[in-house]
């Protein structure tokens, strides 16, 4: 028997508690993404989040479809501090330990529209890469060359990944 989550993400179970992913091309792959709290998903890789892996307009935070958004600008659009992207980075970590059977596509979040003007790419990759740092032991994790991963990204000239 299948029931659905009345919870805030959506999510699909089966009787025994375990989640279902359902896609006919992407399978257990997730595009991990940088977002805002909002939810508004209207450039770059959110964009892209929403358009091609299941994103939802107006759900910041999470999982959903075949993607997970992890916040680099708050509410209003302002870049978060460093200290709250890391909250939601352990969150992200928490699902990831939950979820062994799905492979995670991390994009470079916090470095194309998120990164501060007065703050070259490279400063600023040097600084989300230490956010990321306790997924490089995780097989099913792939993150970008710039964060020590392996993963190689088409990028636009914002540095948003593009496919």
């Amino acid at each position: 028997m299948t029931f659905y989550s009345q919870s805030h993400s959506g999510m699909e179970f089966d009787e025994s508690g375990k989640r279902i992913v359902r896609s006919a091309t992407i399978g257990n792959v997730v595009f991990v993404f940088g977002s805002n709290e909002a939810g508004r998903h209207g450039l770059g890789a959110a964009k892209l989040a929403r358009e091609k892996f299941g994103a939802v307009y107006g759900v910041g935070v999470g999982f959903r479809g075949n993607s997970y958004a992890i916040p680099t600008k708050d509410s209003e659009l302002r870049i978060l501090p460093l200290w709250k992207v890391q909250l939601y980075v352990h969150d992200f970590l928490d699902f990831v330990v939950k979820h062994p059977e799905l492979r995670f596509n991390v994009t470079a979040i916090g470095c194309g529209l998120a990164r501060p003007k007065w703050q070259t790419r490279e400063e600023r990759v040097a600084d989300m890469r230490k956010l990321f740092v306790e997924l490089l032991p995780f097989a099913n994790v792939f993150l970008p060359i710039e964060f020590g991963g392996t993963r190689t990204l088409s990028s636009d000239n914002n540095g948003e990944e593009v496919v």
